[in-house]
């Protein structure tokens, strides 16, 4: 560390909030003392509680948990005690964590939170409440630690809820031992979480069921005559219930005698005609029943709402409802009214009308009751507090009268009130107790008129204002021993400032004095105090403090004489040094000699008294008015030119806070240099005024600048973000600039154009840079996109190519491979064409280089043997996938196709000559191939001599006879077949032979060329012929022709052979003059 590190102030103390924040994050776990400072003496506590966060030391967190002022670092503390009293990596500092928690609720989170037995059980034997212990007992996760919980809890209801809501069968069981009471038992029987807590406490209730009893000796059973003598009795009853209890005890005792009893003819015959009499008996004693019943409830229908009118009638209602009521009770047969209804009504009535009395009697007494209240708290408002109790006896009397029971009983007693107030000390009076209220209060309660809530309004209306009388009697007394104290204060005060005043060594004259006059008044007047020994105490106090004071005065005047003695001379030189400042011409040199002159008098302003002090203070008075008559006039011109820069500068920090909203940065900043220049060019003032106003000016500027740079800042942000996004969009470019999906890579570039224009500005110096290397992707994209078709037609070239180098691959090394000549016939040039009278243009067998003569006469052993061995055995296979291939390359231009042709027939046509007999009768023998290459030719020809599209003459003799024998077909047994059909029938033949035409294998050499050429034209002028039809050319695949290749084509006048019409794919694929490249490339952009 460097000698200027250790005097340089820490980041963590650093007055900005977030730089103290941001050095804290800084902070090694390893620097627990600066954190500690952190944790107690940072202000802002988001700072406090990250450093507390950081703490390792349960000491000092448990000490943050209690005295820290924001709860919020409180609770990190706590938190953090519990993870250090939990972490079982460190069992010391656990420990030490556990014993500085002493909140019992964390010490709960620890204890069910707890991995380890022992530190739950140091935890538990630490609580105290005990509803802590049953919540700890219901979730500890150690058995341990769950019954010791239990073990402390005393309270049965919270051994009850353990017993109840523990899911643990342990503490559960433990919980339940001790509940005895039935009604607990059942509880947890009810509601026990653990079913083998329930089971439990069910047996505990069937074991308290109490016993039964020692059986009593069985009644002797009785015989039928008594059963039926007993049965025959109940129809007798008028009891419905006794008839239907006799009659089931009768059936039950029957049904158990014996089977030769209830067999007996007589004895059944007697129960049977017994039993029908009592269940006809019960019938008509029911229907009986229930006529009365419904009787009665019609009757008290009527008479109930009757009775409970009556009963609920208040007040002056009374006696109207009264006559009413008696009224319809006598319009009712009361012959079947119930006995106890009438005497519900009588009593009603009776009570009725002694509510009504007591009605009037309450309402007179509570008009009375009131008016007393009113009285009351008139008379407690009374200035005079004299008067008021003295009218408040009669007040008193009054209440206490009208509080007796209307029954006419004493009442013993009367409200609280406070005694009269004498001349002298405000005293309380004998507070009797309050049962005259508690009489008004309860009869009240049961009056119509007055009501329990206007009876205890009342009763709080006197009592209020007796409790007011009370409280200013209480107020009154208060205040006099209020002012006796503070009078004993004042006292005791003013003696122990004369005390101390006469220790002082430098007590003037004035304050002798002074303090001497203050005695002698207070002694005079000492006033009330609480006791008259603290009135003899102060004024033994104020007699002793008088004489001191006395002798002390005496004393200070006669040092006070000798000092005014000594100050004339100094006071004469003062007054001569006064008048000589007369003779100086800088007023700036009088001002200050001027000021400390009147200091110096100051001093010894003390002077001689009488004649001589006034003398010589009215020269000095003189002298200094003089002299300060010419520094007024100085200081105030120098006011006026002060103003004048006041004023200036003010126009100045207006002009300054006006430019501070600006956001013409770099004008306003110029601008503001400026006024910074005319600021310093005004000159300094003086005083409290111009450090206002430079610190205006100051603030203005600052606000200004501090705006511009964070502006800056803010532009330096967005440039940067533009900056990315725009290398983002480049990239995104770069990666789409090789493409070769045209559409997709042009669709992309142009969003990715207006993208760019859409993103802000970026760094003057790098927005050229990545605008040029936006631009450079984009040209190389259009330059590519210009010459797509090239680029496509190259891409298929190297197709084609690779699948030939894979055919060449094929083949063996030229020093093993026997010399052969494939096909003697040289390739015609561009534009050589053969004549029509050519033998071979329509004889399919004609130079037939690829029939098995032709094939075993080109060989270089006639004798047929492989002079290489027998072949690898997936050459075939690998020749097929090459053939495949071939057939779904892409296309190429047809004078490029015609050589991509001409190579690939060549190892073709090697590896047949090669290995003849592995191709044989496969998709690739081109023997088979030519073979049905001729049929289908055939086919379609002679569906156009059918259809009259052929001369005859140009048909071959195959062709002839089959249009004959058809033509016989068709008028010896159908008839004329219709040309429409027959058209249709021909057109699905033709396009067959097209789909079986693709699927033919490889056929090299000039005759595979003559078919593909004579089939094609054969299809045109098929679809030529049908007028307007599918004219779709579709030739064979692709396949190698010899070098013979544009013989037939110019033969026949079409293009040369080709897979699908792939001379006209080809001229579609012809790229498009450079001008409309130009215009599409500068359209793209």
């Amino acid at each position: 560390m460097s000698l200027l590190d250790r005097f340089r102030q820490p980041r963590w103390k650093h007055p900005d909030r977030a730089v103290r924040a941001s050095a804290v994050e800084e902070l090694g776990d390893e620097e627990q003392d600066v954190l500690r400072a952190i944790a107690r003496e940072d202000e802002d506590a988001a700072i406090r509680r990250r450093a507390t966060a950081r703490l390792d030391d349960p000491a000092l967190l448990a000490e943050i948990a209690r005295t820290d002022t924001s709860q919020e670092v409180r609770d990190e503390a706590r938190a953090l005690l519990l993870d250090l009293a939990l972490d079982e990596q460190d069992p010391a500092r656990a420990e030490a964590a556990l014993a500085a928690i002493d909140d019992e609720r964390d010490l709960a989170i620890l204890v069910k939170q707890a991995t380890s037995e022992a530190l739950g059980l140091s935890a538990v034997g630490r609580l105290s409440s005990e509803r802590i212990l049953a919540s700890t007992a219901r979730h500890a996760a150690h058995r341990a630690v769950r019954l010791a919980a239990l073990e402390r809890v005393q309270d049965s209801g919270e051994r009850l809820a353990v017993a109840t809501k523990s899911e643990h069968k342990d503490v559960a069981l433990a919980a339940l031992m001790g509940v005895t009471d039935p009604e607990q038992l059942e509880q947890v029987a009810a509601r026990a979480r653990n079913k083998l807590v329930a089971r439990r406490a069910r047996a505990l209730l069937r074991a308290q069921a109490p016993t039964p009893n020692a059986e009593l000796p069985e009644e002797p059973m009785p015989d039928a005559d008594e059963i039926c003598a007993r049965l025959e009795g109940a129809s007798a009853a008028t009891d419905p219930r006794l008839v239907a209890y006799r009659l089931d005890e009768a059936e039950a005792l029957w049904a158990e005698q014996d089977d030769a009893v209830r067999q007996a003819p007589e004895p059944a015959a007697r129960f049977e005609a017994a039993r029908q009499s009592a269940r006809r008996h019960l019938e008509v004693l029911e229907s009986e029943r229930r006529a009365r019943e419904e009787a009665r409830s019609r009757h008290e229908a009527v008479l109930i709402p009757l009775c409970e009118r009556i009963e609920g009638v208040e007040g002056e209602d009374i006696p109207e409802a009264l006559a009413a009521a008696a009224e319809a009770w006598s319009a009712q047969d009361h012959t079947t009214v119930d006995p106890e209804l009438t005497g519900r009504f009588e009593r009603a009535v009776q009570s009725a009308e002694a509510r009504h009395r007591r009605w009037r009697d309450e309402r007179e007494r509570v008009i009375a009751l009131e008016a007393l209240a009113t009285k009351a708290e008139a008379t407690v408002e009374l200035p005079d507090l004299a008067d008021a109790h003295a009218q408040w006896a009669d007040v008193l009397k009054g209440w206490t009268a009208l509080g007796r029971p209307v029954t006419g009983g004493p009442v013993t007693g009367g409200p609280i009130t406070a005694g009269p107030v004498t001349a002298g000390p405000v005293t309380d009076a004998a507070s009797p107790d309050a049962s005259t209220d508690e009489t008004l209060v309860a009869e009240s309660g049961t009056g119509a008129f007055l009501g329990a809530s206007l009876g205890a309004s009342l009763v709080a209306r006197f009592r209020a204002a007796e409790g007011r009388l009370a409280a200013r009697a209480a107020e009154a007394r208060e205040a006099q021993a209020r002012e006796r104290r503070q009078r004993l204060e004042q006292l005791s005060a003013l003696c122990s400032r004369l005390e101390a005043l006469v220790e002082r060594h430098d007590l003037t004259l004035k304050d002798a004095d002074q303090a001497w006059r203050d005695a002698r008044t207070a002694a005079d007047d000492i006033g009330n105090l609480p006791s008259r020994q603290d009135h003899l105490h102060m004024a033994g106090r104020l007699r002793a403090v008088q004489t001191t004071l006395f002798a002390k005065l005496q004393e200070i005047r006669e040092v006070d004489d000798w000092k005014r003695w000594a100050n004339a001379g100094v006071q004469e030189e003062i007054c001569q040094q006064v008048e000589a400042l007369r003779e100086v011409e800088d007023v700036l040199e009088v001002a200050p000699k001027l000021r400390d002159l009147r200091q110096q008098w100051k001093q010894v302003s003390s002077g001689p008294r009488g004649e001589e002090g006034s003398v010589l203070w009215q020269r000095f008075r003189t002298a200094v008015d003089q002299a300060q008559v010419r520094c007024d006039a100085y200081f105030a011109q120098r006011a006026v030119e002060e103003a004048d820069r006041v004023h200036q500068k003010q126009t100045l920090c207006e002009r300054a806070e006006a430019l501070t909203d600006s956001t013409d940065w770099l004008r306003t900043a110029e601008e503001l240099k400026q006024l910074q220049l005319q600021w310093q060019s005004i000159g300094s003032l003086r005083g409290e005024q111009a450090r206002e106003l430079a610190a205006r000016f100051r603030s203005a500027c600052d606000r200004f600048f501090t705006r511009r740079k964070e502006d800056l800042t803010q532009r330096k942000a967005l440039w940067s973000a533009n900056q990315a996004k725009k290398e983002a969009l480049i990239q995104q470019a770069e990666a789409i600039a090789d493409t070769t999906d045209w559409a997709k890579g042009l669709e992309t570039l142009k969003r990715l154009q207006i993208e760019w224009k859409a993103v802000g500005p970026v760094k003057r110096q790098k927005s050229e840079a990545l605008w040029k290397r936006f631009r450079t992707v984009c040209d190389r994209f259009f330059d590519r996109y210009k010459n797509r078709h090239q680029i496509e037609i190259e891409a298929a070239k190297d197709a084609r190519e690779q699948l030939i180098s894979e055919l060449e691959a094929l083949l063996p090394a030229p020093a093993a491979e026997p010399s052969a000549v494939h096909d003697a016939t040289p390739a015609p040039h561009e534009g050589e064409v053969l004549t029509a009278n050519d033998p071979t243009a329509n004889d399919p067998t004609a130079n037939d280089t690829g029939s098995p003569q032709a094939s075993e006469a080109a060989r270089p052993d006639a004798g047929g043997a492989d002079p290489e061995g027998p072949p690898p055995v997936d050459v075939r296979e690998r020749v097929e996938s090459i053939w495949r291939r071939w057939r779904t390359a892409p296309l190429v231009p047809s004078g490029l196709h015609a050589v991509l042709e001409d190579r690939f027939a060549v190892p073709y046509g090697r590896l047949i000559d090669l290995h003849p007999a592995m191709f044989r009768h496969t998709s690739l023998d081109p023997n088979e191939n030519l073979r049905q290459m001729g049929e289908l030719c055939g086919q379609v020809e002679g569906l156009l001599s059918q259809l009259g599209m052929q001369s005859l003459e140009n048909r071959p003799t195959v062709a002839l006879a089959s249009l004959l024998k058809e033509a016989l077909a068709s008028n010896t047994i159908a008839g004329r077949v219709d040309d429409q059909a027959r058209r249709r029938t021909a057109l699905d033949t033709v396009r067959a032979s097209q789909a079986m035409w693709r699927t033919l294998g490889p056929a090299p050499g000039e005759q595979g060329r003559l078919l593909t050429a004579r089939f094609n034209r054969a299809c045109r002028r098929f679809f030529d012929q049908q007028g307007g039809g599918s004219r779709k050319k579709v030739s064979s695949p692709s396949r190698p022709q010899g070098n013979g290749r544009n013989k037939s084509a110019a033969a026949t006048g079409g293009p040369p052979p080709r897979r699908e019409a792939a001379t006209d794919f080809a001229a579609s694929m012809e790229p498009p003059p450079p001008s409309a490249e130009r215009k599409q490339s500068s359209s793209d952009r």
